[in-house]
């Protein structure tokens, strides 16, 4: 069932941060986030100023200078991207402050300032041309290889709640996904690469656009697979040895992933309407498993996702502005999941020949947003819309298991594979409903252009009528969830380089129908009638200066409280905890021109996050004491210099120690097997390009070059952790002809 609830650092890990610290003056992410000097081909380029001007449109859905937008927002360009040889968003998130890795079952999930991410991966927002891109059933925002990088323009990381404007899940921040215009930006273009290393590590990746009289149309596709970290270590059976020590078995990570984008966009006199297709699908292995208890072979374990999304936006900048969307996502699952392996003894069932249960099935979703927004000349704004989801379960195409585990069973090996009844049984043919209103005003500069106001607000319902699939007999039953997300804003300007911003706001998440609904199935715990929204009540203080036009210095603080997260208890899943926390967040950016020597641009960035006080909300969780699944220090450096056609870039992520909470601490076997808190360790990643030719990169990347044996944490009691991947050596070749 899926829960949601390394050695010290080394002298070299030692030596190798102190000697990126070395060159620790402010950084280049720009304009919050970018490296400003990925590129040397241009003073204006390199110029934080004039990165501070960038439109970002996250955090308003209106185009804003990153400097005056009201939120802590981060904008990284492809540029960066190709620059330091971040391959998924994952790689990109866990180099912004405040993030960090987490990990459960096969998922590499982001965690942020304090709060560990589960298997969902749902307290994040993912968008794409501003359109909501997250898993209908889940919320999840896929993170890993399965959306890769090369395709965007730019990614927009807000910081910080954004249930105001797009509601369930933007708890920990908003991430927004820009697609170059192929009749503006690109027309004629075409891009491969080809990418090789260790461990079965292999990415093929291809773009091309075209400009025709009345469309221009973008194409991408990308494949990649890789072995993963593939190793031995102990799980939760209780399995030993001859002589009586724990036993351990293969752990698999072997992953498959292949996307496809297809955008076409109008001109002429259909010009605003656009139309993008995303498929995506992904083979991959249990890792521990879901139930932690290793399997005895591989997993055969499939998802994918198709999404249409037409939209029409109103062309040019009119004072007045339309936007209308219509998206269509399928998601389908095609699973052969082991379970217990063979020989196995657990919940006092013995397990002689394993259990296995298969699973293909798919859920249907329909998205729609009408929006209106009004800009005046001199800078305020009045905004709002409507959004409506629904999502449609129809029943399985296969649903099987060799024990029991069907409405009312007793979990008990049978003779062979028995059906089972529908995944999503109590939702079968019963739509689930979401509807959602929100309304923003921007004030617009004030008092001379000292200050602006943003305020606004979103309602979100969410109706199901569901039955008991134990008594289907019984009349249906309902689930309302409805929250009201308020959010206010002060920015102030003193001068055209500082500004100083006071946020409030009020996030939330409500149940997923993965987390309500699953019956007849081991897989998925759900709790159809207990759960809880998750609420988040935040307060921020943050500040930007830029010193000069090469230094940039950025500062938050905040403190927040979460209330009713929602997890695995042990038993199903439930509300866990309410936690409060306060912490802080302090970047450097810069870029430096060497004149002969090229171009040099780096960022630095340090985050803490504490705990206050947190209370259970069940008996399957003690309540922590310190800060509990989550570092409450961690670092990020990089550095990108750049010398005539060759570029070297360097990073180096840091995390503190992370502690475990006292229910995790129980079995004193598992205690001796792994360490009370995990230790602090350091990743250093180092990326060389070259450009042969005008139409020719080559290059190497290496990832974790010091091979540091690094763990992140596996919550409960249990007698492991998750590992790092060790070193990994890549080469790398595109063609940009």
């Amino acid at each position: 069932m899926r829960p949601t609830p390394q050695p010290s650092f080394s002298r070299p890990g030692a030596a190798a941060l102190a000697l990126l610290l070395a060159f620790t003056a402010p950084c280049a992410l720009a304009a919050d986030g970018e490296t400003a000097s990925s590129s040397a081909s241009s003073a204006e380029e390199s110029d934080l100023r004039a990165l501070l001007s960038a439109p970002v449109e996250a955090a308003t859905k209106l185009p804003q200078r990153v400097l005056e937008a009201p939120s802590v927002t981060s904008l990284v360009t492809q540029q960066t991207i190709q620059s330091f040889g971040w391959s998924s968003l994952n790689e990109l998130l866990y180099m912004q402050p405040g993030f960090f890795p987490s990990r459960q079952y096969e998922r590499w999930t982001v965690g942020a300032r304090g709060l560990f991410e589960p298997w969902y991966n749902n307290h994040i927002v993912l968008l794409v041309d501003g359109v909501p891109f997250g898993d209908a059933e889940t919320g999840s925002a896929y993170t890993w290889e399965l959306t890769p990088l090369f395709p965007w323009k730019s990614v927009e990381v807000v910081r910080g709640p954004g249930s105001a404007l797009y509601g369930s899940g933007a708890v920990n921040g908003v991430v927004s996904l820009t697609t170059p215009s192929p009749t503006k930006e690109l027309e004629r273009t075409g891009y491969a690469s080809v990418q090789v290393g260790d461990l079965g590590r292999r990415a093929y990746e291809g773009m091309a656009a075209d400009d025709f009289a009345y469309a221009g149309v973008l194409a991408a596709f990308s494949r990649t697979s890789t072995d993963g970290n593939p190793r031995l270590d102990f799980d939760a059976s209780g399995r030993t040895n001859p002589d009586g020590t724990l036993a351990r078995f293969p752990v698999r990570d072997g992953r498959q992933s292949t996307y496809l984008l297809a955008k076409i966009d109008a001109k002429g006199p259909l010009e605003g309407l656009s139309f993008q297709f995303h498929h995506q699908d992904w083979n991959f292995q249990n890792d521990h498993g879901y139930s932690d208890l290793s399997p005895a072979a591989p997993d055969s374990m499939r998802e994918w996702r198709d999404m249409g999304i037409l939209r029409w936006r109103t062309p040019g900048s009119p004072a007045v502005s339309e936007d209308f969307v219509v998206r269509l996502q399928r998601h389908g699952y095609d699973y052969d999941a082991q379970m217990v392996p063979a020989g196995v003894t657990t919940g006092g069932i013995d397990y002689p020949s394993g259990a296995n249960e298969t699973l293909v099935t798919h859920t249907d979703e329909l998205f729609a947003r009408a929006q209106v927004a009004w800009r005046s000349t001199g800078g305020a704004s009045l905004l709002g819309g409507v959004e409506y989801s629904g999502l449609l379960y129809k029943g399985d195409e296969r649903h099987t298991a060799n024990f029991d585990v069907r409405a009312g069973g007793d979990w008990a090996p049978t003779a062979g594979d028995v059906a089972l009844g529908s995944y999503y049984a109590p939702i079968e043919g019963r739509p689930v409903h979401h509807l959602g209103a929100y309304a923003q005003a921007v004030s617009g500069p004030l008092l001379g252009r000292l200050l602006s106001v943003t305020a606004g607000a979103r309602y979100d319902g969410t109706s199901a009528s569901y039955v008991d699939p134990a008594a289907p007999d019984q009349p249906a039953r309902t689930r309302r969830f409805e929250e009201v997300s308020p959010r206010l804003a002060v920015v102030l300007t003193p001068g055209e380089s500082t500004a100083l911003k006071v946020m409030g706001a009020r996030a939330f998440r409500a149940p997923d129908t993965a987390e309500l609904f699953p019956s007849n199935t081991a897989i998925q715990s759900s709790n159809p009638g207990g759960l809880r929204p998750e609420t988040l009540d935040t307060v921020e203080l943050a500040g930007t200066w830029l010193a000069n036009d090469h230094v940039e210095l950025r500062a938050n603080g905040y403190w927040f409280r979460l209330a009713n997260l929602i997890g695995y208890d042990g038993l199903t899943v439930a509300n866990l905890y309410t936690t409060e926390h306060v912490g802080a967040e302090v970047e450097a950016l810069w870029d430096l021109d060497l004149g002969h020597r090229g171009r040099l641009a780096g960022f630095a960035s340090w985050a803490y996050a504490a705990l206050l006080r947190e209370r259970s909300l069940g008996p399957g969780l003690e309540a922590a004491h310190r800060l509990a699944w989550a570092p409450a220090h961690s670092a990020k450096v990089g550095l990108n210099h750049q010398l005539g056609r060759a570029s070297l870039a360097a990073s180096l992520l840091y995390q503190g120690a992370v502690a475990r909470r006292p229910s995790d601490l129980v079995t004193p076997e598992y205690r001796a097997l792994r360490p009370d808190a995990i230790p602090a360790w350091a990743t250093v990643d180092v990326n060389a390009l070259w450009r042969a030719r005008p139409w020719l990169r080559v290059g190497i990347r290496v990832t974790n070059l010091l091979d540091t044996q690094a763990r992140v944490v596996a919550p409960g009691d249990l007698p492991f952790d998750h590992a790092v991947e060790g070193r990994r050596v890549l080469a790398t070749m595109v063609l940009e002809p």
